[in-house]
């Protein structure tokens, strides 16, 4: 895949972190640098924020280029959780001084950051080696700046950066997976999966060693306060902090948070593993603590093809199984980390002994989201990620059996040559966007979808006799496709609108013969809907990945020659359908 990884400062040896971070800034700035390198001693003698107030406003613009920005981010952002947190929850400010504030944002703006300490500044910035001519391992690093908690908070930060540094063997394989997909090439692609799958087992060592030198007691009371946020339900700051000389108004930040690293974010992308919206949005807005360059490397990711995808409509089993070893290494990485969590967290904030100053980051992440719900719902999506082929669609619905013969169907003729015309008209990414005027008939443009198989009267006939609900806006999709009915048909449906389902009938009945075949039935239903999702994977969704594809009729790439967006409403089908099984409870 030709991408320039210098362009997004992103490193093939040490992956996201930055490349030989400064240590030292001109002596101009050495106010920042003397307060910055001891904010743990000045904490203790409660001296920090008193040496702050008499801090000069230094003129940051006097920086002259990113190694310098970032440094200067990371002595700032240090500076600046220690000022608001000395005191714990109940001695906090409301806002910090302009001396902090302004050279704080607008070196945040340089860099494209927010002005909080993040996974930036304690991690991707935050090393050094201790020995310059040895090799970056973890036992030759060591922090530049420092939080309280001593050795403990330093191997916590240098563990992280290590994780960060094995990632960095992963991203030739993730582009190069990337590249497989685009070029139909199954060999390179398992070879990448498997190289991806080396690097998860790296990474997943690497956080185990977290125990070593990490006391969960000093964790949880004496570090974890000063990477909180502020804002929101909870915090001491409700309204946010007020930057003077900045912005008279309050602003809501979200601590430092494992969710900001851009390594998980990359992965989950190229495998192609969702995850439900809520956490999905929440993933997505502390891509704004990332650095500028890797915040763009994933928006320039979006339009890439993903491999679970291409596997999904792959016959090749080594293929399959690789895929699902590599989702397997993700799923056991994110438990071993909620494993973590559970220790340094959950257990400390049910203790009695535990510091009660820092309450407002009791069992929520620094990030400001539900801890644990969200670490295992990122977890259960990821093992939900699999590929699991469905048996051939004859064994489980013999009627529909010819559907299972693709012999005769080329996907690159049925792609670029037949699936063009079968297009409609009108809406946005058409190249008639309002629609096709009908001349002699009417002076305004028509738009129109074009054919369908959700048109077909067939599948709406079995959803509303077993009474499969769907959701609402596929609900109103397959209701606007029955327009394209023949008359009768339609009507047959509609007439059928009052007419008993059968689901209804199961779940009043203590028939369990009758509960089950009802349960088979709807099965063979989401094992036919699932078959076709395989063979939309196939003759669209990577045929539209290909780089040698016909490029001419670009508006049908990914959406469905109805209009709809493929294969999330074909998913949202399957899944609904799946879902109308009748399950009975259990008499007690």
């Amino acid at each position: 895949m030709d991408i320039n990884l210098r362009y997004y400062r992103i490193s093939e040896t040490v992956g996201f972190l930055l490349e030989e971070p400064l240590t030292e800034l001109p002596s101009y700035f050495e106010a920042w640098s003397e307060l910055g390198k001891n904010v743990p001693h000045y904490l203790s003698q409660h001296e920090l924020r008193s040496r702050v107030e008499k801090m000069p406003l230094l003129d940051y613009t006097q920086l002259s280029d990113y190694h310098q920005y970032c440094l200067a981010h990371l002595l700032l952002s240090f500076i600046g959780a220690g000022y608001v947190w000395q005191e714990g929850d109940k001695g906090v400010v409301q806002s910090v001084p302009a001396s902090l504030a302004i050279p704080w944002c607008g070196v945040s703006d340089y860099l494209g950051i927010h002005p909080i300490i993040s996974h930036t500044d304690f991690a991707l910035v935050n090393w050094t080696k201790i020995e310059p001519q040895r090799p970056l391992e973890l036992c030759n690093l060591q922090n530049i700046c420092r939080l309280p908690g001593g050795k403990h908070m330093e191997w916590f930060s240098l563990v992280t950066v290590q994780m960060e540094m094995d990632f960095a063997s992963g991203i030739r394989p993730l582009l190069s997976a990337i590249d497989s997909v685009e070029h139909g090439n199954d060999d390179q692609l398992i070879q990448a999966l498997r190289g991806l799958q080396d690097t998860l087992c790296k990474m997943k060592k690497t956080i185990s060693r977290m125990h070593d030198e990490l006391d969960a007691d000093v964790f949880y009371n004496v570090i974890r306060p000063y990477l909180n946020g502020w804002g929101g339900a909870g915090s001491p700051l409700p309204q946010g902090l007020i930057y003077e000389g900045v912005s008279e108004q309050p602003v809501q930040l979200s601590g430092g948070s494992a969710a900001q690293s851009t390594s998980m974010q990359f992965i989950d992308h190229v495998l192609g593993i969702e995850h439900k919206e809520d956490h999905t949005a929440f993933l997505k807005r502390m891509r704004d603590y990332m650095p500028a360059p890797h915040r763009q490397f994933l928006q320039d990711l979006s339009n890439r093809p993903r491999v679970k995808e291409y596997v999904e409509a792959s016959d090749n089993k080594e293929l399959v199984k690789e895929y699902n070893l590599t989702v397997e290494a993700v799923k056991n990485f994110r438990s071993y980390h909620i494993q973590l969590v559970a220790k340094y967290i959950v257990v400390q904030s049910n203790r009695v002994n535990r510091n009660k100053s820092y309450e407002s980051v009791e069992k929520k992440g620094t990030g400001g989201q539900s801890l644990m719900p969200f670490l295992k719902g990122i977890r259960n999506t990821t093992a939900a990620a699999t590929v699991q082929k469905e048996p051939l669609l004859g064994q489980v619905f013999p009627c529909l059996i010819f559907l299972g013969n693709k012999d005769e169907l080329d996907a690159d003729v049925f792609y670029n040559v037949i699936r063009p015309y079968l297009n409609g008209w009108g809406g946005a990414g058409s190249p008639l966007p309002q629609g096709l005027i009908y001349e002699g008939v009417s002076d305004q443009p028509v738009q129109l979808s074009g054919g369908s198989a959700a048109q077909s009267t067939s599948m709406q006939f079995i959803d509303h006799v077993l009474g499969i609900v769907h959701k609402e806006d596929h609900t109103a999709f397959l209701k606007r496709m029955r327009d394209y009915m023949p008359a009768p048909h339609r009507q047959f449906l509609q007439d059928l609108s009052n007419r008993p389902r059968v689901k209804e009938y199961v779940e009043a009945s203590d028939n369990k013969e009758l509960v089950k075949e009802y349960n088979l039935t709807v099965e063979a239903v989401k094992n036919f809907r699932s078959y076709h999702i395989q063979l939309v994977a196939k003759y669209i969704v990577v045929q539209s990945n290909r780089v040698n594809r016909n490029k001419s009729y670009e508006s049908v790439e990914k959406k469905g020659t109805g209009g709809q967006s493929l294969m999330p409403f074909l998913k949202g089908i399957r899944n609904t359908t799946a879902a109308a099984t009748v399950q009975k409870e259990p008499v007690t």
